[in-house]
């Protein structure tokens, strides 16, 4: 098994119905595979941490890395274990202040994250990495449309 932590953004920040579809899709094909993780979005940014078998959660990965119109991501880790911190969701969600705040399915608090075994070192670094990216570290901005200027050319240049 293993686990992949990684940060990113996304084009547009989420409506709440765009948001629900696409956990309810990540949902069923992590379920499907075997994945469980949590995502803690910010807008339009996110930490997610995916765990599972190697070969699925690579994939994963993978496809959500080659869709480089839709996200830009950064990866922070990519570790083996021997368990899943998060195997009883599939894909939790934790909303920060910069995220409409409309409850969800499957949402979970930061509190929820916490009650992970201290005796587990790669779980314990995992979550450090979770509050970092709440406090503002590990964010990759997805880039904007290009600024269009205008320049004027005077006579005689």
């Amino acid at each position: 098994m293993i686990r992949l932590i990684y940060s990113g953004s996304v084009a547009a920040e989420p409506d709440p119905q765009n948001l629900a579809a696409f956990l309810a899709d990540c949902r069923r094909r992590n379920e499907r595979d075997g994945i469980s993780g949590v995502m803690v979005l910010m807008g339009q940014e996110f930490l997610q941490v995916i765990e599972g078998p190697d070969d699925d959660v690579d994939r994963y990965y993978r496809q959500v890395f080659q869709d480089t119109t839709r996200y830009k991501l950064l990866l922070l880790a990519r570790q083996e274990i021997d368990a899943a911190i998060f195997a009883n969701w599939s894909l939790g969600l934790v909303k920060c202040e910069d995220t409409p705040n409309d409850p969800l399915p499957g949402d979970v608090s930061i509190m929820d994250i916490e009650q992970i075994d201290p005796a587990d070192l790669n779980a314990l670094r995992t979550l450090r990495v979770i509050r970092e990216f709440i406090d503002g570290k590990w964010h990759v901005r997805f880039p904007g449309p290009p600024k269009l200027s205008i320049t004027q050319r005077s006579r005689g240049f």
